[in-house]
């Protein structure tokens, strides 16, 4: 080779070396070009974990990975900036879709992604049921059972072992078993009937050492005009009730257990007037918080002898005669009337929202909000993350075609609900739409999810079954 020769080359190859080094170096911090655009952008990346593991992930219709084994992550970098549509398929599960917007330099992260199955199978529990009310331990149901001569029978049943034991009966063709409540230690419930248009209370144990299993306690504890009823948190031997006297109501606790001592033979049980003029009340903690006929919120701790002292929040206005719903949520108090939801808070201003029902998320950061065809997730805290939220801010989640019921959180970003005969779950995050997976099909159906086994409770044309876990 002549010496021009080896100097064009030489020249050929530094100008190369020149043109590929830039390309070299944008291609290494994250630069291609778009052919859509015929320019150099930058990119971003997907980050996704899904349960269960080795999912595929497609983004725009194409195979991109496949989450590991280990932690059912996946990591996909080189996406040019945009709305991205990001599939998810795993055999013998429900695809999981969205369209993500991706921006330059960023990744945008899916790490909440719950892959249900096709077809969910199910175990009988019992039959001719009507009503279910479960224990906070999880342990126990108590059952409202029909009978052959059309009369109703409450038993209890350890859902363990499935054992199932009699309590007690309809004792006249007048009274019905309204509801049930449980004391959050979960050795006693409140029974709620009604005689025609009386409505009675009485206190049942769960085990037979119990002085409330063989027969009812606290019969005559309360008196015939009362109110909302609830066990005190301090103690199961304590009930909280409202009752009237005169134009207005008062909270009253009673000792409901006939107090065996001689002294004070006229009255056997102690009760505490704890607060006049309410209207509405909720425990949280050991507190007692209720609203008085001005529509202002007050909190009272049942375990110090203080008096109760008002929240620092604007009076709620109140609609006359109808039935109202106190909720307290961390440092948020909600009252529900009607179809209408008034929140206080020291986090946003005072808010209003429609509504029919109401449930907390497990963290308390927020809560599902329930109108008849439309689900709405209310911020009650400041949310960090990719889509940020300002505490006060309320999202519409999904609209349905048919009735809502049966909310419940499975986890904090999937919700169980019913519409219409259809058991679905929602997950919190709506962008790009939020993700339905649809589980059965039942007609009327309640629903009752069960934390400590990733399962719900099935109650559909009397018969209560329960659903494989839900959750990988």
């Amino acid at each position: 080779m002549t010496k021009p020769q080896r100097t064009l080359l030489f020249f050929c190859l530094f100008g190369a070396f020149i043109g590929i080094v830039p390309i070299l170096i944008l291609y290494s911090q994250g630069y291609r070009m778009d052919i859509h655009t015929l320019s150099v952008t930058h990119t971003g990346a997907l980050f996704v974990k899904t349960a269960p593991p080795r999912a595929d992930i497609f983004v725009d219709g194409e195979p991109a990975k496949r989450t590991d084994l280990l932690f059912g992550s996946a990591f996909i970098g080189n996406i040019f900036p945009g709305n991205h549509l990001v599939e998810i398929f795993k055999d013998g599960y429900q695809p999981w879709k969205k369209i993500l917007p991706v921006t330059a330099k960023n990744v945008t992260e899916a790490k909440q992604v719950i892959l249900f199955k096709d077809k969910i199978s199910f175990q009988a529990v019992a039959d001719n049921i009507e009503r279910a009310w479960f224990s906070p331990d999880e342990k126990y149901a108590l059952l409202k059972k029909k009978e052959p001569n059309k009369t109703w029978k409450a038993t209890l049943v350890h859902l363990e072992t499935r054992a199932e034991e009699f309590l007690f009966s309809q004792q006249n063709s007048k009274e019905d078993l309204l509801d049930i409540t449980w004391a959050s230690n979960s050795k006693r419930m409140l029974a709620k009937t009604s005689q025609g248009e009386a409505l009675r209370y009485s206190v049942w144990g769960i085990s037979k050492e119990d002085a409330c299993f063989a027969a009812p306690c606290g019969k005559d504890a309360l008196p015939k005009e009362t109110g909302a009823v609830a066990f005190s948190p301090l103690s199961a031997d304590t009930l909280l009730y409202t009752s009237f006297l005169g134009e207005t109501q008062s909270l009253f606790e009673t000792e409901y257990l006939p107090r065996e001592s001689l002294e004070n033979l006229s009255a056997p049980f102690k009760i505490n007037r704890l607060a006049n003029n309410v209207e509405a009340f909720t425990m949280q903690g050991d507190a007692v918080i209720w609203i008085d006929t001005e529509g202002k919120l007050w909190e009272r701790n049942l375990a110090q002898t203080e008096e109760g002292r008002a929240l620092p929040f604007s009076s709620i206005p109140l609609l006359k005669e109808e039935q109202k719903t106190l909720y307290a949520i961390q440092d948020a108090v909600l009252l529900m009337q009607k179809d209408t939801v008034s929140a206080r808070s020291p986090l946003f201003p005072d808010m209003t929202f429609r509504a029919s029902s109401l449930s907390p998320s497990p963290d308390g950061s927020s809560a599902i909000a329930a109108t008849q065809h439309e689900l709405l997730l209310v911020y009650l805290k400041k949310q960090e993350g990719q889509t940020p939220r300002k505490a006060g801010e309320i999202t519409p989640l999904l609209k349905t075609n048919t009735l809502v019921k049966n909310i419940a959180w499975i986890t904090p970003w999937h919700i169980l609900f019913s519409a219409g005969s259809a058991v679905q779950i929602v997950e919190t995050d709506a962008r790009g739409a939020a993700n339905v997976a649809k589980l059965t099909e039942s007609p009327s159906p309640i629903l009752y999810w069960k934390n400590s086994l990733s399962a719900f409770y099935l109650l559909s044309n009397e018969s209560l079954t329960l659903s494989e876990s839900l959750l990988p």
